[in-house]
């Protein structure tokens, strides 16, 4: 007779196996000892031998003789047993949701419950399965050490290009949206497993390890409402490319969840054109111009109504996530003379600050300037907030060579660092010193940015116009590009550049393929 006491440390939880054998040379344990010895026999089934009955009374008679030696009875090694299971598989279970610098720990939880099965067994039988032993059956516990993964690139809703920044994750569950959405990116709106972040080329590598072992897991992507989630066939012990529809942002309602996105026509900007460029199809569109026979909307308006009508009602605008507001020379002051200013700065601060996001380039800037005057001081005229439209001191001359002034490229730098490794993936080798086009004088100049607004781009510009296309010798360093988080949960960005001549982002110039990146940098979860 052997009396063995193992412990067993999984996490910090110390768990005590009490194992009861008995044999010699010769002979094994009874089949006829009723109870305990048809434990025995289950503990031992993988010798694939059947045990004899010939000792049957004696081993019957050690057995309890062995449990009486430790003040035990057969219910209560059979407790313990049990406590061992649960304990293993609470332990394990949670090792899943634990930190990766917790990954020895859980190794040796792992060591130490084979090094079990190894002594229960005697030292002559197949140790039992993780199943068997209470264990969670992860990929990892099927792999005997080996590693399963899926891996990939995520992509705009257009197929094309690669979107970083997107949460990647193997779901335990897949919730539906708040109608107030607060999305902070330590509180991820589903559980998941595992999860990792696409790398600035959109690439990513997904460890299932911890994952309970399947032949299919839910696989999904997401960067704030844009979310698509898929179930996806795996391999055990391989890594496995993602489908491409799989791991393809949705663009519309029908392939995915999508904010609701308004949009505002421009007179010469369109970020209408860009959402589209990225497969993003499914927005509003309203008008946003003073002078609407001045040039041609690239998209399909709402009858009737302009963007100051929806900004006026607050239940209209709570109807929308996102808002796209293009320059447009003038609309805005006009727009304050037929709608309330003060209603339409109040709807803005609560929409953005309950997880709305603005998004405003050029001339649009009051849109923000006005709601939100702490964290852009203006170039022009000052005052908190400054009088509309006094900012328009940058200047846009005609080209050397007599070209439109939309179409002359200044020296930009990118201080975004995952901007600038985008860039360079989607052709703009010279990263983070690019060629930026779109300004039209007058444009909307920013003097200096407070320590909570974040600097995307910077360069030295022509100031102060003298004429419609003419401007003082004057230069300065200014930022070009911002972004900043409004709390609780929102975001305005803004950026000097736009669009121009109505073409997209296929266009394949600097300043449209930032426009695609601050789209989705908008959409992103905050703090």
């Amino acid at each position: 007779m052997t009396l063995t006491i193992l412990r067993i440390a999984t996490g910090s939880v110390v768990a005590c196996l009490l194992a009861v054998g008995c044999g010699s040379s010769g002979s094994g344990n009874t089949g006829t000892g009723g109870r305990d010895a048809a434990a025995d026999s289950k503990l031992r089934s993988n010798d694939g031998a059947a045990p004899s009955s010939d000792a049957g009374g004696d081993a019957t008679t050690g057995m309890h003789d062995a449990r009486a030696d430790v003040g035990s009875t057969d219910a209560t090694a059979s407790r313990d047993s049990q406590s061992l299971a649960d304990v293993v598989a609470h332990d394990v279970t949670h090792a899943s949701d634990a930190p990766a610098d917790h990954a020895a720990s859980s190794d040796a939880g792992r060591d130490a419950v084979s090094d079990a099965h190894a002594a229960t067994d005697g030292g002559g039988a197949d140790a039992p399965s993780s199943e068997d032993a209470g264990l969670p059956s992860t990929f990892l516990n099927r792999c005997d050490g080996g590693h399963t993964t899926v891996t990939g690139t995520v992509l705009a809703p257009n197929g094309t290009d690669p979107i970083p920044n997107v949460r990647v994750y193997a779901a335990s569950a897949i919730n539906g949206y708040p109608a107030n959405y607060c999305d902070k990116c330590s509180a991820p709106l589903d559980p998941a497993y595992t999860s990792t972040v696409s790398g600035p080329d959109g690439t990513f590598s997904l460890d299932l390890d911890d994952v309970p072992a399947s032949a299919n897991i839910t696989f999904a992507i997401q960067i704030g409402r844009f979310r698509k989630h898929t179930t996806i066939p795996v391999t055990a012990c391989q890594s496995v490319s993602v489908p491409t529809a799989a791991m393809t942002l949705p663009g519309t309602h029908s392939a995915g969840d999508i904010p609701s996105i308004v949009v505002s026509s421009g007179n010469a900007d369109h970020l209408d054109v860009v959402l589209t460029d990225l497969g993003i199809l499914d927005y509003d569109c309203y008008e946003g111009r003073s002078a609407p026979a001045a040039s041609t909307p690239t998209c399909a308006q709402v009858a009737g109504l302009n963007i100051a009508d929806v900004i006026s009602s607050a239940a209209t605008l709570d109807g929308y996530n996102m808002a796209f507001l293009s320059c447009a020379p003038g609309a805005y002051a006009e727009f304050i003379t037929t709608h309330n200013q003060a209603t339409m700065n109040t709807n803005t601060q609560n929409w953005v600050a309950a997880g709305g996001r603005i998004f405003v380039t050029d001339t649009a800037y009051d849109y923000i300037a006005q709601p939100f005057p702490s964290y852009v001081t203006w170039a022009g005229t000052g005052g908190s907030p400054q009088p509309v439209d006094t900012a328009l001191n940058g200047c846009a001359p005609a080209g050397p060579g007599g070209e439109s002034a939309h179409a002359v490229q200044y020296p930009t730098n990118i201080d975004d660092a995952t901007l600038t490794a985008w860039l360079k993936v989607v052709g703009f080798s010279s990263a983070p010193s690019v060629q930026i086009q779109g300004y039209y004088q007058p444009w909307a100049a920013i003097a200096s940015l407070s320590p909570g607004a974040n600097m995307i781009a910077n360069g030295t510009m022509p100031i102060d116009p003298t004429g419609p296309t003419t401007c003082s010798s004057n230069t300065a360093n200014l930022p070009l590009t911002t972004e900043f988080d409004v709390p609780t949960c929102g975001r305005a960005v803004f950026s000097s550049f736009h669009t121009y001549t109505g073409t997209g982002a296929s266009a394949a110039t600097a300043n449209l393929k930032i426009m695609e990146y601050l789209i989705f940098a908008a959409a992103t979860c905050s703090g």
